[in-house]
């Protein structure tokens, strides 16, 4: 748990910075802590630059919360004013938008309905303390109706779930998306695209290998993005890091998804915001550093380079292990139902559906791992005891009971695949 309580030397925008500390201020914090934290040499400042949530809440009561904490409404405004409605995107229906803030409710995929908030950059960047305190005032009116209604479960409140603002599933909002940004970092682009030069010892100790710079092109104002460097990928739906130079100040912004920035915004919560960008550090240098490789032969044991020792300070790693969740069988079951959909579909019609058939089990009879193979054994036991949890769609059942029974006859693949009931063609009669 971290505590609000320690003094933050390296400030968050809006709040007094400290620059020129003294020698020897700083220190090393035990890892996972908050520490005094003091640069050496310049002020930095840290800025939140982009908030997506999910959350379970009444779309008017939301509208009324993003209007409160990020486009200034007072308690006397109508929260639907300051927004225009448009179609939504995504398997949404509805996209409400103001001022690079958009709302998006009725989602078309889901049983429990909640809504989609994404909060830009450009919108955070305007408001007071770069942001931070808008996001805390955000998050932290949602999780304190979170832990009320979690309080009312655990005294067996009776509410009807139709008279309760917060639909009772799960979390009252989960954070998918987190920017934060440094500005004003002690070191260049080309500072770090030297530390990851290709073909050479790489001077980064990250758990990605992937990154690229970006140079500009021609002269550009103040302000505007000039060279960039990135390290990791959006693919991983975890972690990246990018810097560039904002002319004349340079920006180290890191961006978090999935469950490790929702993780990072609920420690976050436990923290006033002039508290945050140590947290930040924590989690960043968990994720990169820049090291001299030759000053040892174990990476783990490497010093800093001067810059970013400079930069960081004396700030430990925060190491965070994401435990992934352990989905239900049905729920699995479910998702290959609805990639398998429309692929199939468009497959079948282009090429046929024995042939189809006989291609899709032997490319996947390749990929087939050990878990797998258990996991088809758990989904058969499911099918024999419940055959309506794994009943395809209806739309697929003909093209599917001609493809096994065509299969089935030319021997293509071993009849013991067909066997179980559930499976059998007459399973995928109209």
């Amino acid at each position: 748990m971290f505590s609000p309580d320690h003094e933050i030397g390296l400030a968050a925008s809006g709040a007094a910075p400290v620059c020129a500390a003294p020698d020897g201020a700083g220190g090393h914090a035990a890892q996972g802590e908050v520490s005094s934290h003091t640069l050496t040499d310049r002020c930095v400042t840290l800025t939140a630059h982009w908030l997506t949530s999910s959350v379970r809440l009444p779309v008017e009561m939301v509208l009324a919360l993003v209007a409160e904490w990020f486009l200034g409404a007072s308690a006397d405004d109508n929260p639907a004013d300051f927004f225009d409605l448009k179609r939504g995107v995504r398997f949404y229906k509805t996209m409400h938008v103001a001022a690079n803030v958009t709302v998006q409710s009725e989602f078309s995929q889901e049983v429990h309905q909640h809504c989609l908030v994404n909060v830009a950059g450009s919108a955070l960047e305007i408001l007071p303390g770069g942001g931070l305190e808008a996001v805390a005032g955000f998050l932290g009116h949602l999780r304190e109706l979170e832990k009320d209604d979690l309080a009312a479960d655990r005294q067996g409140d009776d509410l009807d779930q139709d008279e309760s603002p917060v639909v009772r599933v799960g979390r009252v909002f989960k954070v998918t998306r987190l920017d934060l940004a440094f500005d004003g970092v002690p070191f260049t682009v080309l500072d770090c695209d030297a530390a990851s030069v290709v073909g050479v010892a790489l001077n980064i100790r990250s758990q990605v290998r992937k990154g690229k710079v970006v140079l500009s092109r021609g002269e550009r104002e103040a302000g505007e993005d000039g060279d960039t460097f990135y390290w990791g990928g959006r693919a991983s739906k975890s972690r990246m890091v990018r810097v560039y130079d904002r002319r004349p100040l340079v920006r180290l912004e890191m961006e978090w998804r999935g469950n490790r920035s929702d993780l990072l915004a609920r420690q976050l919560l436990d923290l006033v915001p002039s508290a945050w960008p140590v947290v930040a550090m924590g989690h960043l240098r968990d994720f990169i550093d820049f090291i001299d490789h030759s000053s040892s032969s174990n990476r783990s044991r490497c010093v800093l380079l001067p810059w970013w020792e400079k930069f960081v300070h004396g700030v430990d790693k925060i190491r965070v292990k994401i435990e992934r969740p352990v989905r239900p069988l049905v729920e699995k079951i479910a998702t290959q139902k609805a990639r398998l959909k429309k692929g199939v579909h468009k497959l079948v019609v282009a090429f046929g559906a024995a042939y189809v058939a006989h291609h899709l089990v032997e490319m996947g009879a390749f990929k087939m791992t050990p878990a797998d193979h258990r996991e088809v054994a758990a989904m058969r036991a499911l099918g024999e005891s419940d055959p309506d949890s794994v009943d395809l769609y209806p739309s697929l059942r003909g093209a599917v009971a001609s493809a096994a029974e065509r299969v089935r006859r030319g021997s293509v693949v071993p009849a013991f695949l067909f066997s179980s009931s559930w499976l059998a063609a007459d399973r995928f009669k109209s």
